[in-house]
């Protein structure tokens, strides 16, 4: 498959962005499994544990713990912009 991703890439022109190519191994199984050595023309891509597509980021046990804690850090940052945002109010004493 990934002959034919390069094949269709050349037919079209098309550069692969090598650095950004990985191979990811998603499974529930908690057997280890061999890390076969994949390759794109001749580059050999390295393993990630976890990997972002399309704004979720999943690791290599189908886990989204890391996925929720970026949401998580997102909302407590947009949050406090806010909070210093507003102007401060001196209590009433």
């Amino acid at each position: 498959m990934l002959v034919r991703l390069a094949a269709w890439a050349d037919t079209w022109q098309m550069r692969i962005a090598y650095n950004k190519c990985f191979a990811h191994r998603l499974s529930i199984s908690h057997v280890p499994t061999p890390m076969f050595k994949y390759a794109i023309s001749g580059v050999h891509l390295d393993w990630s544990t976890s990997t972002r597509d399309l704004g979720i980021t999943v690791d290599d046990n189908l886990n989204f713990e890391q996925h929720i804690s970026q949401i998580v850090h997102n909302a407590n940052v947009r949050a406090a912009l806010i909070l210093r945002s507003l102007p401060q109010e001196t209590p009433l004493s």
